[in-house]
């Protein structure tokens, strides 16, 4: 009798314990999600601002684009729900980034407003800029690291939950099912922090995860990387709301997946921004499937006459070079790409 008693009283303690593990999972779960978009516009505030820089430089403002920055600054730190549905990341040495990369970002703004007046060459726009993106860079890696911790937090706990589960699944067969399900939660949370939830392609740390598993490029093998850049999302956003515009990546991100094959690798390093990796190509392979890409588009716009897809596109080829690595395909098809989208508004306001 005092056996069984021992007996209920350790049943009841793992039972406890497993719902418990059950709870803290979910939770765990959803603030993944939450973090996981966080880290997203992080990285899209570091990219913005490269990206706003180098339009000052060429002479071509964009007000908007600098709303947008301060927008997504102003709602990381914010404890309020915002219109981009960030979480604020409960995490001293995080917060504190944003307060230095929210300093720097004021004096990029009046730094740019020189620009106007003075040229870039008589400010320190560069300079501030740099500064910027290694402050942001660094707000993201300590984003990241969060979520790292976060994931180890929900590792320990389904530890915890898996052991519980194996004594209980000997009486009690719902406590299996939890246990399926939480397997496959594993899985799910693994991923969070290398796909974009809006789109289910890999993201921007992705993206960077592969360009550093190239290194240097075989010479012999003939790498491209194509950078698509969606046009008027902000005016789109700001004219329809955001759901119109989520609608409109998503069904970019549809054409992408549509058209690319097994030698392709795509990922949405921002918020209207794609980059496709293709292996083992050549020149007259990468017209195709960009002409793929405007065909399909041209027939998705057909069908939607209210909200058409607009995109610039720039690509870069290895050509079987010597020390060449992604990152500098990326530099060439950058620039190539701001051509393209400088070439559609000229022809635009014509």
């Amino acid at each position: 009798m005092l056996k069984q008693k021992k007996w209920l009283v350790v049943f009841i303690s793992f039972f406890i314990i497993s719902i418990c593990s059950s709870y803290t999972i979910v939770t765990i779960s959803n603030e993944m999600i939450g973090i996981s978009r966080v880290i997203n516009y992080a990285g899209i505030v570091r990219g913005a601002t490269q990206r706003l820089v180098k339009l000052e430089i060429s002479n071509n403002q964009n007000d908007q684009l600098i709303t947008h920055i301060s927008d997504i600054l102003d709602q990381l730190q914010s404890d309020e729900v915002s219109n981009y549905n960030l979480k604020k990341i409960d995490d001293i040495d995080y917060q504190n980034s944003l307060v230095v990369l929210e300093s720097i970002w004021q004096e990029l703004i009046l730094e740019i407003e020189q620009t106007r007046i003075l040229g870039y060459e008589n400010t320190n726009i560069i300079e501030i800029s740099e500064i910027h993106f290694e402050n942001a860079d660094n707000s993201v890696t300590l984003a990241e690291q969060f979520s790292d911790r976060t994931l180890d937090l929900y590792n320990f706990t389904k530890y915890i939950l898996i052991i519980t589960y194996t004594f209980l699944i000997i009486s009690l067969l719902f406590i299996f099912q939890k246990l399926m399900f939480s397997k496959k939660e594993i899985k799910r949370i693994e991923n969070f922090s290398h796909i974009d939830l809006q789109t289910g392609l890999p993201n921007r740390s992705k993206f960077y995860q592969k360009i550093e598993s190239y290194g240097i490029l075989n010479k012999n093998i003939n790498y491209a990387l194509i950078m698509f850049d969606l046009n008027n999302l902000k005016q789109t956003n700001d004219t329809f709301g955001h759901a119109v515009g989520d609608q409109l990546i998503q069904n970019f991100s549809n054409i992408l997946k549509n058209i690319s094959n097994e030698e392709c690798f795509i990922a949405r390093i921002g918020g209207d921004e794609f980059i496709v990796i293709y292996d083992n190509t050549t020149n007259n392979k990468i017209q195709l499937f960009i002409d793929e890409i405007r065909i399909s588009t041209e027939k998705f716009n057909l069908l939607k006459e209210d909200i058409n897809i607009s995109y610039a596109v720039g690509y870069a080829l290895s050509d079987f070079k010597e020390d060449i690595t992604l990152t500098s395909l990326l530099e060439m098809a950058d620039i190539n790409m701001y051509a393209d989208k400088k070439k559609c508004k000229e022809c635009t306001q014509k």
